[in-house]
């Protein structure tokens, strides 16, 4: 973090003390609160612009300079050459149902499993959206149905009183309050690789 720190100093300056930093809402809430906090706590004199975009939009405001720094999952196509890449977390997808969803009876999913189901997933501007769509691509496995949002706490919110099912990265499980909601594994899963 204190690599980030210095370089964000060093950007401020070049920047004229505002710097805009493209974040994705789920990896702000899951991993990123804290650190942006104490960024802009120990950084009084910079002007930081949270920018809330699916990491999908955000790798082009990166590469068109709308954003002077982005988070991003990968892979990615960010030419390396340009711009620095640096690796801040691992983890991978988990679906998630409430504990009467009949996929909740197996300890770990396939991605068949998801063939006659209704998942909820986010919109073409998150990296997640486009991971999912190559692994449902890859097994012949498109849910039934699908909604598209951009609001993960509404997903767990939604899955909370429907039958449909939602995959995101295992951190969501530690912001889930009761006991309703179930995480399973999936075989051959998503890497989430936050950079």
């Amino acid at each position: 973090h204190e690599n980030m720190m210095r370089n964000i100093r060093e950007l401020s300056s070049f920047y004229g003390g505002t710097i805009r930093i493209g974040v994705p809402p789920l990896i702000l809430s899951l991993l990123f609160s804290d650190v942006m906090l104490q960024l802009m706590t120990k950084n009084p004199n910079i002007k930081f612009v949270m920018i809330e975009k699916g990491a999908f939009e955000l790798e082009k405001q990166l590469m068109l300079g709308q954003v002077d720094i982005a988070i991003l999952l990968k892979p990615n196509s960010v030419n390396k050459s340009i711009f620095n890449e640096i690796h801040l977390h691992h983890d991978q997808l988990m679906a998630y149902m409430h504990t009467n969803h009949p996929l909740a009876e197996k300890t770990k999913l396939t991605w068949t499993d998801f063939r006659k189901e209704k998942v909820i997933m986010f919109d073409e501007s998150f990296m997640i959206h486009h991971l999912l769509n190559n692994k449902f691509n890859t097994y012949n496995s498109h849910p039934r149905h699908a909604i598209y949002s951009s609001s993960w706490d509404f997903f767990i919110e939604a899955i909370k009183t429907n039958d449909l099912v939602t995959i995101l990265p295992r951190p969501v499980m530690d912001f889930i309050r009761g006991d309703i909601i179930v995480e399973r594994p999936i075989e051959n899963t998503i890497n989430w690789d936050v950079v």
